[in-house]
């Protein structure tokens, strides 16, 4: 008598489709993880570019994915670039090149600070440092140490000038914001270094060779 195989082959079938199903469910759990994934970069992309602070919205779009949308869209409509604090009034020299430097807490901006007072000399008028921060340290509470390092940045920048220069705090995008500042304040230049301070930088890209794109005021890169 020759044996069935009937039986054999149907728990070959039982026992093989379990695997199967675990491969589709594998599969369709790594496709959903790296949409998800790039759903949280270009929303740090997006907002990044908008003056907000790139990582905590790529944790948060990873965290919380498309409920973060309403969040994002608020926060945008928000948006007001600008004058954030002034520090100190500062003394403008008496010059008549009135310029603002942007400050990050790099060795490369405070290069760019002192060659431009080596330049100009007894031709500074009134000298702006300015630190920027996104909107989310501007206005967050939980961000404060944030904001307090920017300060400290400043204070330890204008107290090496050997000068009394003005210090403004200021909120947004980096370019767009300096730009905007010193369009309205009536300065002759923008000073900035010529390589940029901390991880954003990577992301974003560089804030020197945005304004060095183009607009109102002449831009100086150290």
């Amino acid at each position: 008598m020759v044996p069935s195989t009937t039986g054999q082959t149907d728990r070959d079938c039982v026992s093989s489709r379990p695997y199967g199903e675990a491969v589709d469910s594998s599969e369709i759990f790594i496709i959903v993880a790296l949409a998800w994934a790039l759903f949280g970069v270009a929303i740090a992309l997006v907002m990044g570019r908008r003056g907000h602070q790139p990582f905590m919205w790529l944790v948060l779009a990873i965290a919380f994915g498309p409920l973060v949308l309403p969040l994002a869209a608020n926060a945008l409509r928000h948006d007001r670039p600008g004058l954030f604090q002034r520090l100190s009034p500062g003394r403008p020299g008496t010059g008549s090149v009135d310029v603002l430097v942007g400050i990050d807490g790099s060795a490369e901006a405070e290069n760019a600070l002192r060659s431009l007072i080596e330049i100009l000399g007894p031709r500074l008028g009134r000298l702006t440092l300015a630190a920027v921060v996104d909107y989310d340290i501007a206005v967050g509470s939980r961000l404060s140490d944030e904001r307090g390092r920017a300060k400290d940045d400043l204070v330890r920048t204008a107290n090496a000038t050997g000068l009394r220069p003005e210090t403004v705090l200021l909120s947004g995008r980096p370019a767009d914001v300096l730009r905007k500042y010193a369009v309205e304040d009536g300065y002759k230049v923008i000073v900035v270094g010529r390589r940029g301070h901390g991880a954003s930088r990577v992301l974003l890209g560089s804030v020197a060779s945005e304004l060095a794109r183009g607009g109102d005021v002449p831009v100086l890169i150290v």
